[in-house]
């Protein structure tokens, strides 16, 4: 009968008739011969097998594990120093089998030789990337049954995954562009004014915002304005004067593995707050009435305008899209009688000027 039988090494007296008896062990494929010599004499029977342990006769045949079929094999990975990457197997045994897996590293692309991962048991695997070089992973998918005759089990061994670790460039956080500066603006005390900025990012990153005032026309060396940290921000206007002020826009981003902030200036915005007095309307005396010019020809705009009450006459002049003198835009510097604007570009502006009449002389009480 073909079964299993455990044996040590042992000695064995036999009595037996003229025949010879092959005795075919079940236990890692071992076979023992036990030669009978003729007549009633004592022989020594020897049979050496591993492991040492009493003669257990079984009771059955035990069925022969199935060798596991790998559908997915673990692939090729190129990655970055401190990536998170993993390495995955696919296997199946159709026998009713239990697959265990056990994971190996080599440093030379073999299946053979490698060192043993400790922990590494599951049909995935997250190799370390902590350092650059290249390693090569396989893993060896054991199929096992177990029953009341004994235990079989067989293997497959996966194909080799090569993953190579690099550092990668160093990305640093994108400095902000800004499309839409804060403008100026001349009001009356108490009047209420907003400046805002328009910035962006094309990284993924986060903006903020810090808005700064200045004694002078310049985007440095002013005063952080506490609790002003959005993208839009309204003065005080309750003392005349003028203030300049800029924002400083931050990108943030965390997700680069260089610097991760990154910060741009905006232009200055000038707010001057007049106080209203009981000052005489300019009379404008003549005005330029435009045309038409040639590219790049010289154009000069003029006003003149006059008071009777001795104010001080001032000057701002302004540029429109629209034949309208009001919601037009600020030009800096152009606070004279005369104005040349530029003719660079083909096209048709609309220009006027804001006359102000200023006295010394304030509103009375009450």
């Amino acid at each position: 009968m073909k079964g299993m039988v455990n044996m040590k090494r042992r000695t064995s007296k036999i009595i037996a008739v003229a025949l010879f008896v092959a005795l075919t062990l079940g236990f890692n494929g071992t076979t023992a011969l036990a030669a009978v010599t003729t007549g009633a004499q004592e022989t020594n029977a020897i049979a050496d097998t591993t492991p040492a342990t009493d003669i257990t006769p079984a009771t059955g045949t035990t069925k022969d594990a199935q060798t596991p079929s790998i559908t997915t094999q673990p692939g090729n990975v190129n990655a970055n120093v401190n990536d998170n990457i993993t390495l995955s197997v696919t296997a199946n045994a159709t026998d009713g089998g239990t697959l265990t897996f056990q994971w190996f590293m080599n440093t030379v692309e073999s299946t053979t030789g490698g060192a043993l991962i400790n922990g590494a048991t599951s049909a995935s695997f997250s190799p370390s990337t902590g350092f650059e070089g290249t390693l090569f992973y396989y893993v060896i998918v054991t199929n096992t049954i177990t029953d009341e005759n004994g235990v079989t089990a067989s293997d497959i061994t996966s194909t080799i995954a090569r993953v190579t670790v690099s550092t990668a460039p160093q990305t640093n956080a994108q400095t902000p562009s800004i499309t839409t500066n804060p403008r100026d603006n001349i009001i009356l005390i108490n009047d209420r004014v907003t400046l805002s900025v328009t910035a962006q990012v094309t990284d993924g990153g986060t903006l903020s915002y810090q808005w700064f005032s200045n004694t002078n026309d310049r985007n440095t060396g002013g005063t952080a304005i506490s609790g002003a940290t959005g993208r839009e921000f309204r003065p005080p206007t309750d003392r005349e004067g003028t203030t300049y002020y800029y924002v400083e826009v931050t990108n943030t981003n965390n997700n680069v593995n260089g610097t991760r902030t990154a910060r741009t200036v905006s232009g200055t915005a000038m707010v001057t707050v007049n106080i209203p007095v009981n000052a005489q309307i300019p009379n404008i005396v003549s005005q330029s009435e435009g045309g038409n010019v040639t590219l790049g020809d010289r154009i000069v705009l003029s006003v003149t305008a006059d008071v009777r009450d001795r104010g001080s006459l001032s000057y701002q002049w302004f540029s429109n899209t629209t034949d309208s003198n009001t919601g037009g835009t600020l030009i800096r510097g152009a606070n004279g009688e005369t104005f040349t604007p530029p003719t660079d570009t083909i096209g048709t502006t609309y220009y006027y000027v804001q006359v102000t009449n200023t006295t010394t002389t304030r509103p009375e009480p009450g």
